[in-house]
């Protein structure tokens, strides 16, 4: 069975300075560094849901989809 994953770029503008952006990124669970947001799309789920799920369970942020990246192979 093929599994499909997403990873989100979570960028956020200062209020300080609306020409600086950051890059949200997640700390991995093995210790390997950072990781962008993301995770497995569950059965009946769109990419673009799985996405906005992925980015609340692990930021508690609410995000919309603005620009849609690129599609990749599965994983």
């Amino acid at each position: 069975m093929i599994t499909e994953g997403v990873f989100c770029a979570i960028m956020r503008m200062r209020r300080e300075n609306l020409h600086t952006r950051e890059l949200l990124m997640a700390v991995r669970t093995d210790g390997k560094g950072l990781n962008l947001i993301g995770g497995r799309v569950k059965q009946g789920e769109s990419r673009e849901q799985a996405a906005v799920r992925a980015a609340l369970e692990e930021t508690g942020l609410n995000v919309s989809i603005i620009h849609k990246i690129g599609d990749d192979l599965p994983m």
